[in-house]
């Protein structure tokens, strides 16, 4: 594997997990604009951010025995330890330990790497899931990646205004619908059920709010009730 350079002070380091943990400890607070992450050094502080959306919160991981890429670490991870490496040269594609024999080399995968952990490049939290790292960036580093607050977190599609986007966001990504109290009829957004229930249930007896088992003598109240109590209450 090809040496990596700091570009500070021109020491090499065979591994780039080397050269990112020298960075953090002896250049963190020269430059701001470098990515915590791999050590790429970047112009423009735009260019880091667009860096970290494309390259690491999307990343993708290739093998380098077949080069067959992986979206997920794990996955790779699993992958290297049932393809038939040849003994002899096994190395760790987490921390570049080399083992004689491929049994030892996916002994180390599963015992040293399978169960670790994801830090956060900006603030330093530690996650136990990848997928919880991304969200914790795209929800509290927000402003520092230039993420707009109406754009989908999921799919990127913007939207006019936050209501919009909560709606999208329950019934295309969470799968969240609202069901009709009366009939178990089951809409995706809070405007379709409260038109369901004036068309469907205007002139039927009342009965008891199946939300919270409060009863009404007129059908209008019960619709009322749950509009203001229950429907109210609908958010991510």
């Amino acid at each position: 594997e090809k040496d990596v350079t700091c570009s500070y002070c021109n020491q090499k380091f065979t591994l780039k997990c080397n050269l990112r943990r020298h960075l953090k400890e002896k250049h963190f607070h020269h430059r701001p604009d470098f990515c915590k992450i791999c050590g790429m050094v970047f112009s423009h502080m735009g260019n880091l951010r667009r860096h970290i959306r494309g390259s690491h919160l999307k990343e993708s991981y290739r093998c380098q025995l077949c080069d067959k890429t992986f979206a997920q670490k794990s996955n790779l991870k699993v992958h290297v330890t049932n393809i038939g490496i040849e003994d002899g040269n096994c190395r760790c594609i987490d921390c570049g330990k080399v083992f004689s024999h491929r049994g030892n080399l996916r002994r180390h995968i599963r015992h040293a790497h399978f169960n670790e952990n994801f830090q956060c490049p900006i603030c330093g939290k530690i996650c136990t899931q990848k997928y919880h790292l991304r969200d914790h960036i795209r929800r509290i580093h927000r402003t520092h990646l230039g993420i707009d607050s109406r754009a989908c977190e999921w799919c990127g599609k913007l939207f006019s205004d936050r209501s919009n986007l909560r709606t999208h966001v329950r019934s295309q990504h969470l799968n969240i619908r609202l069901t009709c109290p009366i009939c178990g009829k089951s809409c995706a957004q809070k405007v379709h059920l409260q038109k369901h229930l004036k068309k469907r249930h205007m002139n039927e007896q009342t009965g008891p709010c199946l939300y919270c088992g409060r009863t009404f003598t007129r059908i209008s109240s019960l619709r009322r009730h749950i509009h203001k109590v229950h429907l109210g209450d609908v958010a991510l």
